[in-house]
């Protein structure tokens, strides 16, 4: 999958990162934060072993998919507070390499995994295939050529109406549940 990495002359350039991709249409792959835990869930010691880790963990979720980790769009990297975010971009460049992908990097008060210092997310652009893959096991439903909308609306009288653009199935659902 080709994506278009965008760095405009007015912006700082890092050869790290993009300041945008743009990815062509097709299926996506979103993975779930991956900390730093091996294969039976332990998690692993210090924050360099935990980025290592946490990255290899996001590349086995990609080869599962048939993807690399130059299909990655973009990366999620939550650091706990306490680490010098330096440091995981050290331990970072072993695993993923100089690969300019879209990165955002935020320290939060701590990880929802007890002990964690590092969490990866990662969206990656899979191409336009429609064909049987583990990321995609049930064959793709090909688009209605305009898909219908239904306006409905809620509320007692004219300050109170809130007005809803539904589809079909959302539409008989909402009248189901009204009565």
């Amino acid at each position: 999958m080709s994506l278009t990495h965008l760095n405009p002359t007015s912006l700082h350039r890092n050869p790290a990162f993009s300041q945008g991709v743009v990815a062509p249409a097709g299926r996506t792959l979103y993975v779930g934060e991956q900390n730093g835990t091996d294969a039976e869930g332990a998690l692993v010691d210090g924050l360099a072993a935990q980025t290592a880790q946490a990255l290899r963990n996001v590349l086995a979720v990609l080869e599962e998919a048939g993807a690399t980790a130059d299909d990655v769009a973009k990366l999620t990297i939550y650091l706990d507070a306490s680490v010098d975010a330096n440091d995981a971009f050290r331990a970072s460049a072993e695993v993923w390499g100089m690969r300019p992908t879209a990165v955002t990097v935020l320290k939060v008060a701590a990880l929802g995994r007890g002990g964690a210092l590092v969490g990866v997310e990662a969206v990656a652009a899979l191409g336009r295939s429609a064909e049987h893959s583990p990321a995609s096991p049930r064959p793709r439903v090909p688009a209605s050529p305009r898909p219908r909308k239904y306006v409905l609306l809620s509320g007692f009288g004219p300050e109170s109406a809130q007005k809803h653009v539904l589809s079909g199935t959302r539409m008989r659902r909402a009248r189901r549940s009204q009565g």
